[in-house]
């Protein structure tokens, strides 16, 4: 009989760990397999990534007893991330309070109000995460489209802590991904031809 293996661990399991913390971009685009994009900020604690599928099963007389294959079909379908951001610009604060931002209200400073529509400027386009491969290096991307920040806004201030706002982002649908049942997310994960070039200054 063979031998069992001891671990799960293979020879090129290092290759596909992802570490370290992720960097979120705004205005991505790849290209021929060339990266380019604006980082949205500094974050802490990481970011979270959730694609999520909620399933419905079909009641069939004389079925119920177990979920038998083919009786199940997609209901609903969100991919959102949350990740604290540490950097808050007046930019980030409009962004995660869904406000608007007024230059030049008072002599030195922007003004941010509140707003009670959202308008397509609201929507983060080209929004994606990267993270790191351990053994290659290499970059996965993870892709949203038309970002909407959805979280409520909250923020401490205290001795020996930096303030910090979480912010959650769904993506959503254009009218055309709709119709064509085309989910608003993608991944990109590096192959053996991938030649990467990300840029690490956000410009």
């Amino acid at each position: 009989m063979a031998d069992i293996p001891a671990s799960g661990f293979g020879k090129n399991s290092a290759q596909s760990i992802i570490i370290d913390s992720g960097v979120i971009y705004k205005n991505f685009k790849l290209t021929d397999g060339v990266f380019s994009g604006d980082i949205l900020g500094a974050t802490q604690g990481g970011v979270e990534i959730n694609i999520e599928k909620k399933y419905r099963r079909i009641e069939v007389d004389g079925a119920f007893r177990m979920p038998v294959v083919g009786t199940e079909v997609v209901e609903s379908e969100e991919a959102s991330f949350t990740a604290t951001m540490l950097e808050l610009s007046a930019d980030m604060l409009r962004m995660a309070t869904g406000g608007v931002k007024k230059a030049d209200a008072q002599t030195g400073y922007d003004l941010i109000e509140g707003r009670y529509t959202v308008t397509e400027d609201d929507y983060i386009q080209g929004f994606a995460i990267t993270g790191i491969q351990n053994g290659t290096g290499k970059h996965i991307i993870f892709a949203y489209d038309n970002v909407l920040i959805t979280s409520a806004t909250k923020m401490k201030m205290e001795d020996k802590k930096e303030a910090t706002v979480e912010m959650t982002g769904l993506a959503h649908a254009t009218f055309e991904q709709l119709q064509g049942m085309q989910s608003p997310w993608h991944i990109y994960y590096p192959n053996s031809s991938s030649q990467q070039s990300i840029p690490n200054n956000g410009k």
